[in-house]
């Protein structure tokens, strides 16, 4: 899938089917630009659903408006005062507008991008492993090399984990560590982030879950070290 592709697969997103959103999250993974795009419109539709959701007032405060709205000569007045009850969602909306246009600012902002990115990765299999297991002994040492901190595993407790190998990878523009493993013939993904490329401070002793198509993705802190685990 390319640029033009993926902008049309985006004006039909819903309508599509499993495969060309294979392809799409395949794009993203490689190309900044179109999974900024996808970002931004994932979280505007969530967070402007979110803002406008319609407030119903209780039946006692309706009711004294309209005998108020009654007794009010001038049509003026009673469009001014519409004005003036929808004023706090406009206003909502356009803070939500900013703060996600700054999010913007940092690819690696938000519990909901960093699975979307780790995803991207996972189903990207275009590479291949820069070493296999039982090939390097200092793995932590290995990435330090490559992406600049040292990306030491975490204790696994998901039961039939078998390790293959990693290679170093990109979560948005942030490199990152990407180890593999299969559980009962399928690939699972572990990635490894530099907490230092993140907007946000995770609560340690606490797993963040995500939920894509059928795609079951845990976030968490450890060790002074992010990871994000797609099952």
């Amino acid at each position: 899938m390319n640029c033009k592709e993926f902008k049309s697969w985006m004006l039909d997103i819903k309508a599509g089917d499993p495969a060309s959103r294979q392809s799409a999250q395949a794009h993203i993974a490689v190309c900044a630009k179109c999974e900024k795009l996808y970002s931004l419109d994932l979280a505007l539709e969530k967070q402007f659903g979110d803002a406008l959701n319609p407030i119903s007032p209780p039946m006692d405060l309706i009711s004294k408006i309209e005998r108020d709205l009654d007794s009010i000569p001038s049509g003026p007045k009673k469009s001014n005062l519409r004005w003036k009850l929808m004023a706090p969602a406009l206003a909502t909306a356009a803070v939500v507008l900013l703060i996600f246009v700054n999010s913007l600012m940092d690819p690696m902002r938000g519990i909901e991008r960093i699975g979307s990115l780790a995803l991207a990765n996972h189903l990207d299999n275009r590479h291949n492993l820069a070493f296999n297991a039982g090939e390097v002994a200092d793995v932590a040492g290995w990435f330090a090399k490559r992406i600049g901190f040292a990306a030491a595993p975490p204790k696994l407790d998901e039961p039939g984990l078998v390790f293959k190998g990693g290679r170093q990878c990109k979560l948005g523009p942030k490199k990152a560590a990407y180890l593999i493993y299969q559980k009962d013939g399928k690939k699972c993904s572990l990635f490894i982030i530099n907490p230092a490329d993140l907007d946000l401070k995770l609560e340690k002793d606490r797993i963040f879950s995500v939920k894509e198509n059928d795609h079951d993705i845990k976030i968490w802190s450890e060790s002074d070290l992010v990871y994000a685990m797609v099952l």
